[in-house]
């Protein structure tokens, strides 16, 4: 019912921009104008263009004189413009005219195959006429049930990027026309639609070349490790820990980003594909600790063999600390990377790695990215003076691409490491930044990410820090204790029905922030009173299980618009967290 009364808004909406422009362009033309003719000339190209559209609908075979006929009318009101002008200028270049309604008719058909691709299921599911649809399920004899699927193929399968380059023939001939016409503002039209659809295609092979690098690791899966572990099949977390340690027999495929940052964006690299497991492997052995922890289970050997990939892995330059991507000169160490790899260090007795691998990237943080009035810290290690030539890079980058400023997760995640480490030395760097987090909250109960999806990983993380502040500074605790009752209140009030949490509010609930939802829930109430609240969380997390003893991978990093990052290891590693910290309180 909303869809019909939504629709008929818009069709009267569109009736009444009718009338007004049929009252300017009177005023302009008057009634006795031969634009009137070419007016009902075009009204009728557009209104024929809905019964063409049907007829090929039902068409076997649609040829491309066929369609581009197609889309020339349904662009007629378009043309219009073009009429008007030609009308007024009184003294109108016939040749000029011709050549400015031909650039259009090519426009046009350009721009009606593109739409064709972006609108492949609403079309289908309209019964409209689809140039890719048609095509593509035509040479496609696949039965598919699943539209959606479908649309999948035709990117997968090439096809979407044939039909791009296809469209940007149409507008490159339409730009060489109108660049003898002299027309800049309709030039500049065109030549933003060749890039727009150049971006499609780059876009789409990118994609493509991370899907073949994905199906290549798992292809070339290698088992280079070996850990003994009879699991129980009826019990949830054993099934699950025997999953990680099945992912990391074969060296965990399956937890890597795979990027493309290539020339085109300014990048100066070797390789356009880019792949990192750092980071991500720093989250893992975190969570394998905890767990080991809660469960009472020997994962030594495994976490053991991570703190030594993570030494390895870490930046050999002055600077030290770690990068997201090792591989991209123009992305610089970080303090969230810094932070994971010395919470994994402390909490596995390994804490002589800090003074000898640490030490530099925390000087620079903390004297050359502190922000002495505020107490926030920058994202991106990179010294204030004496710059490399590779440093000047980042740092345009982090300006120019990244985005500089502090980022309250990162911070948080960094200053947890910090007293961890060493409380009382970094004791006024960690009060100050903690209550710059707080000056930062949304709403008043949660924080938001910069660099995550949702708003419990940020909420999540910057509890933590306070938590573990409060253990050395109980005036701070009083402070904020009514701020952090607030903010448990509403986590609880925020609980979906079947008891689980979603990235956004009243969303769909998923593993990793029902995960994170309840790990914090649990660190905030010290008692050990399993609530409804609790119960109802851990059994729909349970219930989310796959059969091979994963958790569904959710979005949960974003480095970027729309290339979102998620893993199901990771996922299984954080519901395991969750899961063994549940199991291990007493119920009362």
């Amino acid at each position: 019912l909303l869809d019909k009364e939504t629709k008929q808004g818009t069709l009267a909406l569109s009736n009444i921009y009718l009338e007004e422009s049929i009252k300017i362009l009177t005023s302009l033309f008057g009634l006795d104008n031969k634009f009137w003719r070419i007016w009902n000339t075009r009204k009728k190209e557009f209104y024929d263009a809905s019964k063409i559209g049907k007829v090929l609908f039902h068409k076997k075979e649609v040829s491309l004189i066929e369609y581009e006929n197609l889309c020339d009318q349904k662009s007629a009101m378009g043309k219009v413009a073009i009429d008007s002008l030609f009308i007024l200028s009184k003294n109108g270049n016939d040749e000029v005219y011709n050549k400015l309604i031909d650039s259009h008719k090519l426009f046009s058909i350009g721009f009606q195959i593109n739409d064709d691709i972006e609108d492949f299921i609403e079309d289908f599911q309209n019964n409209d006429f689809n140039l890719a649809y048609h095509n593509f399920s035509k040479n496609n004899n696949e039965i598919f049930d699943n539209i959606v699927e479908l649309n999948k193929l035709l990117y997968l399968s090439g096809f979407a990027t044939d039909l791009y380059k296809l469209s940007l023939s149409y507008f490159k001939k339409s730009k060489n026309i109108a660049v003898e016409t002299g027309e800049t503002k309709w030039n500049k039209v065109i030549s933003g639609k060749i890039k727009e659809t150049q971006s499609a295609i780059v876009a789409i092979e990118e994609y493509l070349t991370i899907v073949k690098e994905r199906v290549s690791l798992k292809e070339n899966v290698i088992k280079i490790n070996s850990f003994e572990f009879s699991f129980n099949k009826d019990s949830e977390i054993e099934k699950g820990i025997n999953y990680l340690i099945k992912e990391w027999e074969i060296n965990l495929p399956e937890i890597k980003h795979l990027m493309i940052l290539s020339n085109n964006e300014g990048f100066k690299n070797n390789e356009s594909l880019h792949t990192t497991d750092i980071f991500q492997r720093g989250i893992l052995a975190n969570n394998l600790i905890d767990i080991s922890k809660n469960y009472k289970i020997d994962l030594s050997k495994i976490i053991n063999n991570e703190i030594e990939y993570l030494i390895e892995n870490r930046n050999k330059d002055e600077v030290g600390g770690w990068s997201y991507f090792p591989s991209v000169k123009e992305i610089a160490a970080d303090a969230d990377d810094l932070g994971q790899m010395m919470q994994v260090f402390i909490k596995g007795n390994r804490k002589s790695i800090i003074d000898k691998y640490c030490l530099s990237s925390i000087r620079i943080l903390l004297e050359d990215c502190y922000h002495k009035n505020t107490g926030g810290i920058e994202t991106w290690i990179i010294p204030k003076n004496k710059r490399s030539d590779i440093q000047k890079i980042q740092y345009e980058f982090n300006i120019n691409k990244w985005g500089s400023g502090p980022d309250i997760e990162v911070m948080a995640n960094f200053l947890y490491a910090l007293s961890l480490h060493n409380h009382d030395l970094y004791k006024g760097f960690i009060e100050k930044g903690t209550k710059y987090i707080f000056s930062k909250m949304s709403e008043g109960f949660f924080w938001n990410s910069r660099w995550y999806y949702g708003w419990l990983y940020g909420t999540m993380i910057c509890i933590r820090l306070s938590l573990e502040l409060f253990k050395h500074n109980s005036r701070l605790e009083k402070e904020f204790a009514e701020t952090i009752s607030n903010i448990k209140l509403n986590i609880t009030k925020n609980q979906n029905e079947d008891g689980g949490w979603a990235i956004e509010f009243n969303g769909k609930s998923d593993p990793l922030n029902t995960s994170f939802a309840l790990y914090t829930l649990m660190i905030l109430d010290k008692s050990t009173d399993k609530s409804i609240s609790l119960a109802n969380g851990i059994q729909l997390l349970n219930k989310m299980q796959n059969s091979d003893g994963s958790w569904p991978a959710t979005h949960f990093i974003k480095p970027r618009l729309n290339e979102p990052y998620k893993s199901k290891v990771i996922s299984t590693s954080y519901a395991l967290n969750t899961l063994t910290l549940y199991n291990g309180r007493v119920t009362v």
